[in-house]
């Protein structure tokens, strides 16, 4: 396999994983949206738990991280906020047990990608190319 062919995977891997994260995000703005009703009661859930706040932001983080993922700019940043957030939402389901990781297969795909991208960074194609300097 050439390493142009390596490079042109991951941006597919790259792509797809970036809009399920997005979509997850947003769909749990939308949830929390709609169990809120609207931002000023989302507020007042903030003073008043730790927990929603945390919530929220784990939301926050999926939705921002997909599209930067998504669009391919600053993948290695959203990667390992991404990848936290995941690995927080299947600590809150599992406990630290090594099963917690069968509890919910999807979340620990999600995970075990964004540590990918970690590691291999965008791919071929991303907007991150544009913002660096020419050399």
């Amino acid at each position: 396999m050439t390493p142009a062919a390596r490079e042109w995977g991951v941006t597919l891997l790259r792509l797809w994983i970036g809009f399920l994260i997005l979509r997850l995000g947003v769909e749990g703005g939308a949830r929390a949206f709609r169990s809120a009703e609207g931002l000023p009661s989302l507020l007042g859930l903030w003073s008043g738990s730790a927990q929603a706040m945390i919530d929220h932001a784990v939301i926050a983080i999926l939705a921002v991280g997909g599209a930067g993922i998504l669009v391919g700019i600053a993948v290695r940043l959203f990667a390992i906020f991404t990848a936290g957030a995941f690995a927080w939402l299947i600590w809150q389901a599992g406990g630290l047990r090594p099963e917690a990781l069968t509890l919910d297969p999807v979340r620990t795909t999600l995970m075990v990608a964004s540590v990918s991208f970690l590691l291999t960074g965008p791919g071929v194609l991303n907007l991150g190319r544009v913002f660096q300097k020419k050399r």
